[in-house]
């Protein structure tokens, strides 16, 4: 390494394990606790986060894999060539993973990617592997990193920042984006507003600014979320209607039991059964009423309100 180019040591200690910083007996937050501040998963439970968490983990590294030393891991093989391949459409090799950076004050974090320098800039980068592109998330991010980055090395300069994304097929293909960076005094504002909680609205306003696309709101951000919840709601129909025609069955077979034996009522560990007269009963004929008779059915008719719900369809 060029010592011209080698960046300064953080003094922090990161565990990977509990993915906690200290600094002495100082415990620090990590960046994504400001971006998750503004902008929360809604809906996702946490075992769902975790496993897209711990898959985003494993291609990290298999990217860091091949960087540092030209192995390929074969359970993430096509990321890896994926990766590969945008960065050389790109112009960038690899200068650092998992670069630590701190103000050793407050905030500590690696950034996933510093590359070699284009003149006296350091491109920066953040792999995501999340079912989609959020830029407004990752200008964010990267610009606290790039804002930390120049703290913790003042003779340097960060270049471009990019997110190069790498998701699941059915999510879209991979790809490299440039992000711009947002401005140093509006980044120590966003700090300090996520250490007072204060004026989210504003610090969202100020990193929509400064995106390519205009992002999501709020209410428009859920069918993003459900893409991570998809499977699971597929799976959760899938077993209900089962059970239903199972439950039907069973309770057919055990009528007709309880009618063999003359029974009425059965009692046992975890359920009591009891078994119904049948009964016949009249109804009215809404429709011939109505036809018939439209001033009475017009009397008796009275508003009903139905709550909003949903129809889900498994394919």
């Amino acid at each position: 390494m060029n010592m011209t180019n080698k960046l300064n040591e953080c003094p922090v200690l990161f565990d990977a394990r509990a993915h906690t910083y200290t600094l002495g007996d100082k415990s620090l937050s990590g960046v994504t606790a400001i971006v998750n501040w503004l902008f929360p998963y809604v809906g996702i439970p946490d075992r769902v986060l975790q496993l897209a968490a711990d898959r985003g983990t494993a291609i990290h590294n298999a990217c860091a894999l091949w960087d540092d030393a030209r192995i390929v891991d074969d359970t993430y093989r096509e990321e890896v060539v994926a990766y590969q391949s945008l960065c050389d459409v790109a112009g960038l090799k690899n200068f650092v993973s998992e670069y630590l950076v701190s103000d050793c004050e407050n905030y500590a974090s690696s950034i996933d990617k510093v590359y070699f320098p284009n003149g006296d800039e350091y491109p920066l980068a953040d792999i995501k592997t999340s079912s989609q592109f959020y830029e407004h998330k990752v200008t964010l991010q990267l610009s606290i990193y790039a804002y930390l980055f120049e703290l913790q090395n003042p003779t340097k300069k960060a270049g471009k920042l990019f997110c190069i994304w790498l998701p699941k097929p059915e999510y879209g293909k991979p790809n490299i984006f440039e992000v711009q960076r947002i401005p140093k005094g509006i980044v120590l504002d966003i700090m300090e507003a996520y250490e007072n909680d204060d004026n989210k609205d504003w610090c969202r306003r100020m990193i929509y600014e400064h995106c390519k696309q205009v992002p999501a709101t709020q209410d428009e951000k859920l069918p993003a979320n459900l893409k991570e919840l998809e499977e699971e709601i597929a799976r959760i129909e899938v077993s209900v209607k089962e059970m239903e025609a199972r439950s039907k069955v069973l309770k057919s077979g055990l009528l007709q039991l309880m009618q063999e034996h003359d029974k009425w009522k059965w009692e046992g560990e975890k359920i009591v059964i009891t078994r119904k007269k049948g009964s016949t009963s009249m109804v009215v004929d809404s429709t011939k009423l109505k036809n018939t008779y439209p001033n009475i059915y017009a009397e008796c008719s009275k508003e009903r309100v139905t709550n909003e719900s949903l129809t889900i369809k498994v394919k």
